[in-house]
């Protein structure tokens, strides 16, 4: 029998006594005291006169009231490609588009305002590079990114970054739209499987003393059009110089599409060691925000996390705030007039704290420090990878993995405006799951739709979403 859809407009005590939709099983409710043996005829006197002793009465066992309800839940497949991850955004009717990759190939899951789901294919145009990937005797694909745009149809547009590992060392790297690239790497590269780059290097490499290859590059998108979309990738810059010494950098550049505009934002020295070659640090998984006027910038370089402002013209406003301790993924989220970024930090071997920071929408200012966010009331706890949400009630939600990254246990818990919980978490995964990343989708109603990746006994990378009905449970 399917479970009926309640809110959290119902009352608590109507969702105790409604028929359990959780995914948890609930005890049995035992009401009446067990029944005594009948009196036997061979009963000798002795044991006639003993006192009876008292039959205890069991009391009903109560359901621990949950904070989300499961009304529908449904698994896509596996195969879902763990670097692409999950990419979210609104598209303009107000559905949430997830890009995604099976394998090497990119879907779109659309979640409409009222909890129902659908995955398209993505549009790709035959015989580009991102339709023909390479043999698997020759290069491994890495898709590091699918961005939605817009829904046609039965098909998705989106921008899908990506990237062609050959084992002769040669490197194809490619972001954009889908069908076609707007910046690119074609050819061999300097850096060894370890990441490293020689003092000195093969000259034929270089033109004119120059060397120039993008390693990692992202599509962020603002709006339906392919121009509305812009680039933020990673180049390994080096110049050879007479005496045959090589010098190397890092520059973190923003681009328009098809190479218009490129500002270049940050740049890293990279310095030879004592002996040795140089290892390469560049900049990675950013993500950005838009407000009105300006972008809110951040990604990973290293060991730290750069956080800046971007005007119209997608060049650097003032300086990046730095903040150190080797930052994992980044979320962004809308809290009113606010903003709130969130991440996860080391804090010893393979465990993981949370920081955020709350930055004003018209005004932002960074922080001198991320702030600690505590969304579990172990002390110890193993936090990672949050997500922040507001719904549309007003109620604040963050999901996160508590336990090991990457495999831990997949939570929701409610929190007020300070980022202090407000009632009690809920696991979306239990068991043998173990789940690897989540979003969360708000509904008209109040209810939310979390969409997530889980391996069951070490099976393959699964996509699930789920209809939650969450209300705040003290």
């Amino acid at each position: 029998m399917p479970c009926m859809k309640m809110r959290s407009s119902v009352p608590a005590l109507l969702l105790l006594l409604a028929p359990a939709c959780e995914k948890k099983d609930v005890p049995a409710v035992t009401s009446d005291p067990p029944a005594r043996p009948p009196a036997s005829a061979s009963v000798t006197a002795t044991a006639a006169l003993a006192p009876s002793a008292p039959v205890p009465t069991a009391l009903p066992e109560v359901p621990t009231p949950q904070a989300c309800k499961v009304m529908d839940q449904k698994v896509w497949g596996k195969g879902v490609n763990a670097l692409a991850g999950l990419t979210v955004r609104e598209l303009a009717d107000g559905r949430e588009a997830i890009g995604l990759a099976f394998g090497s190939t990119p879907k779109v899951l659309v979640v409409d305002r009222k909890g129902k789901s659908k995955i398209y294919p993505v549009a790709i145009k035959a015989a580009t590079p991102l339709a023909t990937p390479p043999k698997p005797a020759e290069a491994a694909r890495e898709i590091m990114r699918v961005t939605p745009r817009v829904v046609n149809g039965q098909v998705a547009e989106a921008d899908v970054d990506f990237r062609d590992v050959y084992k002769d060392g040669r490197r194809h790297v490619g972001c954009g739209n889908a069908d076609h690239e707007w910046i690119t790497f074609e050819g061999r590269t300097l850096v060894d499987k370890g990441h490293k780059v020689p003092l000195k290097p093969d000259a034929s490499l270089f033109k004119a003393g120059k060397y120039r290859e993008l390693r990692d590059c992202r599509t962020i998108v603002d709006g339906p059009k392919a121009t509305d979309a812009w680039l933020v990738g990673s180049l390994l810059v080096a110049s050879q110089a007479a005496d045959g010494v090589t010098s190397y950098k890092s520059e973190l550049i923003v681009s328009e599409a098809d190479d218009k505009n490129e500002h270049v934002v940050h740049t890293t020295e990279l310095k030879a060691p004592a002996k040795g070659d140089i290892s390469v640090v560049g900049y990675e998984v950013p993500v950005a925000q838009h407000l009105g006027d300006e972008h809110l910038l951040a990604v990973r370089q290293g060991s730290r996390l750069l956080v800046g402002l971007l005007d119209l013209d997608k060049k650097l406003k003032g300086s990046f705030k730095s903040y150190d301790g080797y930052p994992a993924l980044v979320d962004i989220g809308s809290d009113g007039p606010d903003l709130v970024l969130s991440t996860s930090v080391p804090k010893g071997k393979g465990m993981f704290g949370l920081r955020q920071m709350r930055l004003d929408h018209d005004r932002p200012e960074f922080p001198s420090a991320m702030r600690e966010l505590r969304l579990d009331e172990d002390v110890d706890e193993n936090e990672s990878d949050a997500e922040f949400v507001r719904g549309a009630n007003g109620q604040r939600w963050y999901s996160f993995i508590d336990g090991d990254r990457g495999k831990g246990t997949l939570m929701i818990v409610p929190v007020n405006s300070k980022l202090v919980p407000a009632g009690k978490p809920y696991a979306v995964t239990e068991g043998a799951e173990r789940a690897r990343e989540g979003r969360l989708v708000a509904l008209r109603d109040g209810g939310l739709v979390v969409v997530y990746t889980r391996s069951v006994d070490g099976g393959g990378e699964e996509l699930v979403t789920e209809d939650l009905d969450c209300e705040v449970v003290k």
